[in-house]
């Protein structure tokens, strides 16, 4: 590839280094260096972008920068600000009037970026801004699927429970976000999407489960374990390979170990057996939940979830000890659960509430609680809650206002 300038180099520094006589003296000389590139395919607007220098932005838009330029990663100035988390320069290049919803040439826009990078805060903020969420299957996946690359729990739970998007989505090779999840090896990610009925036996075009793609490439055992205790099955993929083939190829002693147990009988319970289990784990979780052990309690509660993932109260139970323990993002989703499974259940709707307050998102507490009450009108918990919401809300109101002054 052919080596920039010294003068293109120098323009570049100077976006960089947020030097905007420099910039504006050299734009006047020469006014196509606003169009110039690095190596790496990015402009002086990728770098005032990535870097946060809002004046630079505006010079550069002002003098006829391409707001969507691709770098050679398929970035443009936007998603390189999202990347970073520079919301200066996202609101200035918004401003300027690039196109929140640019996709690349792999169908990739900015939200992708936030959710691939675990910032829920960004992309509220897009999404307030009008970023569309589109569904459509592609070679590299829905927003969905970008939620996964982080690990970070609150991305996917905001799109799950807020926007009600489906876990079945699919990209182009039929792969699900389970599959991401677990290619990923996000052992917390996989629970929580198997705990809320991800299909552990989907199968993307070539016949590959998510039992494939950990005995073929992992080496977490507890999301092979996580997979077997949620119903995965030991079958062939299409080209007849199965996880015991995939495991015994790669010497995976402990997979093997778990694979064994399943063809033995293990994993499998009678509904019995289940309902048994649940009420153990469920009665143990709400004694050391009494006795103010909440991290103790959650364990407990998961084991239970485990064996009855339908079972209402037991997400109820949880999101009261990930409260205590100030786990909020965790709480919240599933309080939101909750209400999915039981939508005629007041608590669940107390639990959402409560967690909303606490996360300062008081107008949405108050819509939950007055869905709550519109269920069951007498409902003490969820009174008290709304009466004590309206006192903060005029209590900061007060705070806020600006005093009146005399003439």
């Amino acid at each position: 590839m052919e080596r920039i300038s010294e003068k293109v180099a120098a323009f570049l520094n100077s976006c960089k280094d947020n030097l905007a006589e420099e910039v504006l003296s050299m734009l006047d000389s020469d006014g196509q260096l606003v169009h110039e590139r690095d190596a790496s395919g990015r402009t002086g607007l990728h770098f005032a972008a990535f870097y946060g220098h809002a004046s630079i932005i505006m010079l550069l838009a002002q003098r006829n920068a391409n707001v969507h330029q691709v770098d050679f990663d398929q970035l443009t100035p936007l998603m390189l600000a999202v990347k970073k988390g520079e919301e200066n320069s996202i609101n200035c290049l918004l401003d300027c009037r690039a196109d929140i919803n640019f996709t690349s040439s792999s169908h990739v826009s900015a939200l992708h970026h936030a959710a691939a990078v675990g910032n829920v805060g960004m992309m509220e903020m897009l999404l307030k801004r009008g970023a569309v969420i589109t569904t459509e299957p592609t070679e590299k996946g829905t927003v969905l699927h970008w939620a996964t690359f982080s690990g970070i729990l609150d991305p996917m739970a905001m799109l799950l429970d807020e926007y009600n998007l489906q876990m079945a989505l699919k990209d182009s090779n039929g792969g699900t976000i389970l599959h991401r999840a677990v290619a990923a090896e996000h052992s917390d990610l996989v629970l929580f999407l198997l705990e809320r009925q991800a299909d552990p036996n989907a199968k993307a075009e070539t016949g590959c489960t998510p039992l494939h793609l950990i005995t073929e490439l992992g080496n977490n055992v507890e999301i092979l374990q996580h997979l077997l205790t949620f119903g995965a099955d030991i079958t062939a993929d299409d080209s007849g390979e199965t996880p015991v083939t995939h495991a015994t190829k790669r010497g995976q002693s402990s997979f093997l170990k778990e694979l064994q147990k399943k063809i033995s009988g293990g994993y499998q319970w009678t509904e019995e057996q289940r309902v048994k289990n649940t009420e153990r784990f469920k009665a143990q979780g709400n004694k050391v939940f009494q006795e103010g052990e909440s991290s103790k309690s959650s364990k407990f509660y998961t084991l239970a979830i485990s064996f009855q993932p339908k079972n209402h109260i037991l997400f109820s139970n949880r999101s009261a000890a990930y409260y205590n323990l100030r786990k909020l993002p965790h709480a919240l989703a599933d309080a939101c659960h909750c209400v999915r499974l039981k939508p005629d259940w007041p608590k669940g709707y107390f639990r959402k509430g409560a967690t909303l307050v606490l996360l300062g998102k008081l107008e949405q507490a108050k819509n939950v609680f007055t869905e709550g009450l519109k269920i069951d009108p007498n409902n003490a918990d969820l009174k008290c809650a709304i009466k004590d919401l309206y006192e903060k809300m005029a209590s900061q109101a007060k705070s806020t206002a600006t005093p009146l002054k005399t003439s």
